[in-house]
């Protein structure tokens, strides 16, 4: 496959002057060698076309080269058109290196935030938006008592102890209408055992700022809540020996 012509918006694309500079080249030939995916530019450009021409049309992202060497990502509309005896590919590029690098600071921030929530020993739960598990840390593992494999491709009202089903189901509820906030909620282990646990959820946004999913932040407040138990009993025991003294003095 060849072209055969192009507009002005495709010459300042990839930086030629005349659109002859274009003719008779294969697509390959204005890429590098290899793409984004370790494939040959040759080998996937023949199979994209082979779609297009199979299914009558092709959407994908492609990486091309500029004449003077530099790479930058477009996404590529292939169209089948019928010209006499013969296909003919319409070819639209558009270039996405400003939502690439949207993609890719949004990445960065999310791993920048699982690192942080390892190096404090708390959980990173990641799901998509239909609910399910993509990722967790190890903190996250721990807390639940489950390996890595255990969890992803679960969902999170899955290991959520039966008794905080009615708390986890209004906090779902709550973030459709955009509400995210802190909750206390208890898991359950394998064993049985439940997990006293404060979730601090954030939504993950796309370019347009649609929900994709979400991250929660999960510090494992069991500890702290039994001694906060154990506390509010000694007090109690105190102010009963208060009272049983007071009614002895009385007396």
């Amino acid at each position: 496959e060849k072209f055969v012509d192009c507009n002005q918006a495709a010459l300042d694309m990839l930086g030629y002057e005349k659109r002859e500079d274009l003719f008779s080249i294969h697509p390959s030939e204005l890429s590098p060698e290899f793409q984004s995916d370790g494939r040959s530019s040759f080998d996937k450009a023949n199979e994209m076309i082979s779609i297009a021409n199979a299914q009558g049309g092709n959407r994908f992202e492609w990486v091309h080269t500029r004449a003077n060497g530099e790479n930058f990502p477009v996404e590529v509309l292939l169209t089948c058109i019928p010209f006499e005896d013969r296909n003919l590919l319409h070819v639209v590029w558009r270039d996405i290196t400003q939502r690439k690098l949207a993609e890719e600071i949004r990445d960065r921030e999310i791993r920048l935030r699982k690192n942080l929530i390892e190096t404090t020993l708390e959980g990173y739960w990641q799901i998509d938006p239909n609910g399910m598990t993509v990722d967790v840390n190890p903190a996250m593992c721990r807390i639940l008592g489950r390996s890595r494999k255990e969890i992803i491709g679960k969902r999170i009202y899955d290991f959520v102890d039966a008794k905080n089903t009615k708390i986890f189901k209004a906090e779902i509820a709550a973030r459709k209408d955009g509400k995210f906030r802190a909750y206390e909620i208890a898991l359950q282990r394998p064993d049985g055992t439940n997990i006293s646990c404060i979730n601090n959820p954030t939504p993950i946004l796309d370019k347009n700022g649609l929900r994709v999913g979400s991250v929660g932040m999960w510090t494992d407040i069991t500890e702290r809540k039994q001694a906060e138990k154990a506390l509010k009993k000694t007090h109690r025991e105190l102010e009963d020996r208060v009272v049983e003294r007071t009614k002895e003095l009385a007396l």
